[in-house]
């Protein structure tokens, strides 16, 4: 029988890391198990510090026998595993719930595990998410849970995260509902209340980076007021010279575009769009409204008295 341990524990210490970060990489397990018995330290890498250890390099290879022998000679999840490596485990490897379960059956770690609810989060798997729920974690490294799953539109990973009491902010659901994701942007507006000045602002802001009436419909269907944020509206639809959505807005919506009980757009100097833009007013039932309901200035001269409002 060739015994190699013996061979093993005449080499120097730092071979013996060198060695085990390539036998790590290989998957060599048996020969690691005799190395790590003749004294190699699991937690050196093969180069410096700053290189990957031997855990890491089988937890990327998706080597769980490897990982579990490394956990079982002393190797540590401490400063072990970064977010991206965590996130590429779960992309790549079909087998990362049994790496992630093997190193922390031997070291239960709520960095490690805060870290995987976010690679879940981000990667759709709802069940280990449950699963890594039920484990210590913390609420400071997994603030992006809820935020990857609204704008990859995962609904039932948002509801998980909801039952644990993860926040929802406006910010999801604008996030949800630029993506396309209105079933999740939905049921992000039904898990929580906002006030209504959120609400305003996630309309705007939606409408900010999309232009899409039908996204910005959304909020507007859950109590958004476009009068809320009247100037900032009108003036972002101006910019972008976008008159369709602004005459949804009026005919739909009773949108208001005026400023201080006066519409502005009376010189001959208007724009096109806000030419535009009275002529579907006065084909709304805006139009009546506006004239009933403006309040006249006070006259303080016959200059004053003179003027009227047009439209």
């Amino acid at each position: 029988m060739n015994n190699t341990k013996n061979d093993y524990s005449k080499l120097s210490d730092a071979t013996k890391n060198a060695l085990l970060g390539n036998l790590a990489e290989a998957g060599a397990l048996d020969s690691a198990k005799e190395l790590l018995e003749a004294g190699a330290d699991p937690n050196r890498s093969r180069i410096d510090m700053n290189a990957a250890r031997p855990l890491q390099v089988a937890f990327k290879n998706g080597n769980v026998a490897m990982v579990k022998l490394l956990m079982e000679h002393g190797a540590t999840t401490s400063e072990n595993f970064h977010l991206s490596q965590i996130d590429d485990c779960i992309k790549e490897n079909r087998n990362y719930r049994e790496l992630i379960n093997a190193v922390l059956e031997h070291q239960p770690d709520k960095v490690l595990t805060s870290k995987a609810i976010i690679g879940c989060s981000k990667n759709g798997d709802n069940e280990f998410l449950g699963h890594l729920l039920t484990k210590e974690w913390t609420h400071l490294l997994t603030d992006k849970a809820m935020g990857n799953a609204s704008s990859r539109g995962y609904t039932n990973i948002v509801e998980t995260l909801r039952e644990q009491g993860f926040v929802i902010s406006i910010s999801d659901i604008v996030n949800a509902a630029c993506n396309g994701h209105f079933e999740t942007a939905n049921k992000l507006l039904d898990l929580t209340d906002f006030y209504q000045e959120q609400l305003d602002n996630g309309m705007l802001n939606t409408y900010r980076r999309t232009h899409d009436y039908d996204k910005t419909e959304l909020f507007l269907k859950a109590g958004a007021n476009p009068n809320g944020l009247q100037d900032k509206l009108f003036e972002l639809c101006k910019d972008n010279n976008d008159t369709a959505f602004m005459d949804r807005l009026i005919m739909e919506r009773n949108f208001r575009p005026i400023r201080n009980n006066l519409w502005p757009l009376d010189n001959t100097d208007d724009s096109h769009f806000e030419r535009h833009i009275t002529q579907t007013i006065k084909k709304s039932d805006l139009h009546e409204k506006l004239r009933n309901n403006l309040t006249k200035p006070k006259a303080t001269s016959t200059k004053s008295k003179e003027k009227s409002w047009k439209i």
